[in-house]
């Protein structure tokens, strides 16, 4: 039987959870091969980093390449920082609504919003 290793993935987002940089090295070679198995890859460009509590690691090298290091991420809505103190993402209801407003104009989404915007005075 395999060894467990905590590993949480939403379509294209993966959480890997490691203890040391040998582990995340280990969990993550594993799972490039699973990846490459159903041709997937893993994008170390759009990879993040968090440190919790060593501030000894300031950088860690994935497939070879540096990896970005953020102070603080978000998982499944909520924040982490790296205290590994959580806090809520997104603080108010306009934080929501620019959130939703970014991401409806990604998708060429968000002029057809713009009457229901101005009938509720919804202003961005």
């Amino acid at each position: 039987m395999g060894v467990r290793k905590p590993l949480t993935s939403y379509a294209d987002d993966i959480k890997i959870i490691a203890k040391s940089e040998q582990e995340l090295n280990e969990v993550v070679e594993s799972v490039r091969s699973f990846l490459a198995c159903i041709g997937l890859a893993i994008e170390v460009t759009k990879s993040t980093l968090l440190v919790v509590g060593d501030d000894a690691i300031t950088s860690v090298k994935l497939l070879g390449q540096q990896l970005k290091v953020a102070d603080k991420l978000r998982f499944l809505g909520v924040g982490i920082d790296r205290d590994g103190k959580f806090f809520p993402w997104l603080t108010s209801y306009t934080d929501r609504l620019h959130m939703l407003w970014n991401k409806l104009n990604d998708y060429g989404f968000g002029a057809s919003l713009i009457p229901f915007m101005k009938a509720y005075n919804i202003f961005l």
